[in-house]
Formats: C-alpha cells, sequence, structure tokens
C-alpha cells in the first residue's frame, strides 16, 4: 500500500520573508534600480543635528564620508515622506542637485553626498560644511573678501529656486544654517591655473527644504527642522 504524499508548500525566498508589508511596498515603488544601501556598511561618526522627525550625521560608508538622514518614527507617514524625498532627489538629476547615494528601508534613512568648503587654498585650516559658519569663517578670518562672493551666493540662490520651480518643487525654508557650501570641485585639481580660477570663484551649493506641490498647494511638512524633508541640495555652476 503506497502512502500518500502532501505536496509542499513553495518557500518564500528569505529576502522576502525578512521584509514587513511597508518593505515590501516601498521595494515595488522605488522599483530594482534605484539606488539602496545597508545599514550595516554604514560607520557612524559625528552628528550634525537632530529634530523631532530624524537626525542627521557625518558618517562613512566603504571609506567615504557621506550624510545620512535617519528617520527616528516607525511611522508610515512619515515613512512615505522619506520615500518619496528620495524619489524626488533621484529623478531630478542635475548638476544644481547633491547626489543621492541610496536608501535604506530598514531602519528608514536616506545617503547623501558629503559636501564642505576647505579654507586651505586661501590660506585658513578649517574646513565648514554650512553657509552660516562659512560667514562666521570668513567675517573673524577676512581670508575672502565679502563683496566677491555675496552677488555669487545670491545668483546662485536665484538660479536654484528658478530650477525647481520650473519642476513645480517649492521651496520652504531658505536660511544660513540649511545652505551646505562646498569647493570639493577644485580642491583634487592638478593645474594650477584651473585651482587660481575656481578659488576665485568658489562653489555654493544649497539646499531648499522643498515638496513637490499636489492640487497646487500640497507640501510635506520637515522631518527635520534645520534640513530639508523632501530636499535637494542645489549646486552652482561655477
Amino acid at each position: 500500500m503506497s502512502a500518500f504524499k502532501l505536496p509542499s508548500i513553495p518557500k518564500m525566498p528569505v529576502s522576502m520573508t525578512n521584509q514587513n508589508s511597508d518593505e515590501i511596498e516601498y521595494n515595488h515603488l522605488l522599483g530594482k534600480e534605484f539606488p539602496r544601501f545597508s545599514w550595516g556598511d554604514i560607520e557612524h561618526g559625528m552628528s550634525i543635528g537632530q529634530g523631532s522627525f530624524g537626525a542627521v550625521s557625518l558618517c562613512e560608508h566603504k571609506g567615504q564620508k557621506v550624510v545620512i538622514k535617519k528617520l527616528l518614527s516607525e511611522d508610515k507617514s512619515e515613512k512615505d515622506i522619506i520615500v518619496k524625498e528620495a524619489r524626488l532627489l533621484h529623478e531630478i538629476k542635475s548638476s544644481f542637485i547633491v547626489k543621492l547615494e541610496g536608501i535604506c528601508l530598514s531602519p528608514c534613512a536616506l545617503m547623501l553626498e558629503y559636501l564642505r568648503f576647505d579654507f586651505r587654498p586661501f590660506g585658513g585650516n578649517e574646513s565648514v560644511n554650512s553657509l552660516d559658519k562659512f560667514l562666521k569663517y570668513v567675517d573673524q578670518s577676512s581670508l575672502i573678501d565679502e563683496i566677491s562672493f555675496s552677488t555669487k551666493i545670491a545668483k546662485d540662490i536665484a538660479d536654484g529656486v528658478n530650477y525647481l520651480h520650473t519642476r513645480d518643487i517649492v521651496h520652504r525654508d531658505i536660511k544660513p544654517a540649511n545652505v551646505p557650501v562646498s569647493n570639493q570641485h577644485y580642491c583634487n585639481l592638478k593645474g594650477r591655473r584651473q585651482q587660481q580660477k575656481y578659488v576665485e570663484e568658489p562653489i555654493i551649493p544649497y539646499p531648499p527644504n522643498s515638496g513637490r506641490t499636489e492640487d497646487g498647494n500640497n507640501q510635506h511638512k520637515a522631518w527635520y527642522p534645520s534640513l530639508p524633508s523632501t530636499g535637494a541640495v542645489l549646486r552652482s555652476q561655477a
């Protein structure tokens, strides 16, 4: 007499069984080609700031300095915001926008390009990462003539906001603390003439606290008070 054999139940892949319903939804929304990173690959470093919704830190990822924006809440509505932010940053590929390195869904976090302004080419010994710190250092050290860069900063901000507006993205919070500055584009140049050109015309990128409008007026709330929730770091064309 032959024994009756129960049919086997197909096993789900390990990658699927380790995901909750939110992660499965977001992975489907983002698609397979969307850049991602593993939280275990992050070496945590200096805290930049923390608010009610999230924390921003300077970290390392596989030997490279990066900025990590980590959501503190596990609330789905907050996760929806940061996933939408990631899609927005990834969608707008422009020299005005800082590079989105990737997203992590567990825990929910974004990895962004790290920007800084190095004063060593000007005879200083400091590096700063925001416009307010840049202005304070310049005022104290007198290394750079204020008139020579104030017009450029204003033009970069105007050009960046115009770039966003033409794509139905609105700015919510422009202030010096929200404006990262960078001159990294010339720090590795070998030609002295090229270096001199960029020293005279420092690049000033900045992030808007922005969100794509829906029905004309629906904007995202900020999840971190001094950096953008649905933000983009705009880069000047110098």
